[in-house]
């Protein structure tokens, strides 16, 4: 009988602890045949910015509510943003004046029709208060509003200095400025754009080196393209460590705006490597860069308590919880 180990040994595999099967299965990365390249062969290195704004949000759900067999999702979606200037990282929000939080109802458009409810409708549980957000499933519904919730914190901070959101980048405004972005950092890879051997060969690359640009439209707007890289934060061959690094852009702005984007790849990829856990020893290392790491404890501190929330919702539905 043979040893999975061995058998994946010369593959690089990269291994995740679920914590919970119901929340997080990872899923294939969906490679694309027909993609377009854009630079030249070589690749300049860029300067070491000592100057970035990082956006994230972070959710917690709470409760699951099914009602005549639909699924509503309620969560709390806390959104805000760090600076790392000149080697040193603080929130940009204080006890007096903290991150946006709210929480939020996750409905399906069907049952919304059916219990004629709006998107964006303030409702009140109990001594709570949320506000809905339709989708096709609560799930999506939820990523809807968090996507919305982190558009309005880079808008309200790309005036500063170079913005970096958490995460895959699908609004369109405020479009790429130089000096400003914004910039996606998506750890998670799910769709390559690229084919698997052109994928395969991004995971040999060395700490700070970035693959050439790969330009795409957006999906849901084919007035947009989505220019991103792909760049290695650790030298260990694999997934580990493997990001992609993308902004969206008019395609009337392509040609003015597109060497811009280039030298700004190329920034980010002499910086976040020196940003990054090489060790791996900090949890959802190296993939999450220090400073969204450091945001991101600071955003769970402004959690409710579950015990609490659980305990509205059962006041506010009293007997007809079933």
């Amino acid at each position: 009988m043979r040893d999975l180990s061995k058998i994946f040994e010369d593959l690089n595999p990269r291994i995740q602890r679920i914590n919970d099967e119901g929340l997080m299965i990872p899923p294939d990365i969906n490679y694309q045949n027909q993609f377009t390249l854009l630079e030249d062969d070589s690749i300049d290195s860029g300067r070491f910015l000592d100057d970035i704004i990082f956006v994230d949000s972070r959710r917690r759900t709470f409760e699951s509510i099914t009602v005549s067999g639909y699924v509503t999702l309620l969560c709390q979606i806390i959104t805000g943003s760090v600076r790392f200037k000149k080697g040193e990282c603080f929130p940009l929000f204080s006890p007096d004046d903290g991150p946006k939080s709210k929480l939020v109802l996750g409905i399906p458009k069907d049952f919304a029709n059916i219990a004629n409810l709006k998107d964006g409708e303030e409702l009140n549980i109990g001594k709570l208060n949320c506000i809905t957000c339709v989708g096709e499933d609560a799930k999506s519904a939820i990523e809807i509003y968090m996507q919305h919730a982190e558009q309005l914190e880079v808008e309200n901070q790309i005036s500063e200095c170079l913005t970096i959101k958490d995460g895959s980048i699908d609004f369109a405004t405020p479009a790429f400025k130089k000096n400003r972005g914004p910039i996606g950092l998506v750890k998670n890879v799910q769709k390559a754009f690229v084919n698997f051997e052109t994928f395969n060969a991004y995971a040999f690359m060395k700490s700070g080196e970035r693959s050439k640009s790969i330009i795409a439209e957006l999906g849901h707007d084919r007035n947009l393209l989505r220019i991103m890289s792909y760049l290695k934060l650790i030298n260990k061959p694999g997934l580990r460590g493997l990001v992609r690094i993308e902004t969206i852009i008019d395609k009337s702005e392509f040609n003015q705006t597109k060497e811009s984007i280039f030298s700004t790849f190329n920034s980010l990829a002499r910086t976040l490597p020196l940003l990054t856990d090489q060790s791996s020893i900090i949890p959802r290392t190296p993939e999450d860069v220090l400073p969204v790491i450091f945001l991101e404890k600071y955003l769970d501190r402004y959690f409710y308590d579950p015990v609490y929330v659980h305990c509205a919702v059962l006041e506010s539905f009293g007997e007809k919880v079933g």
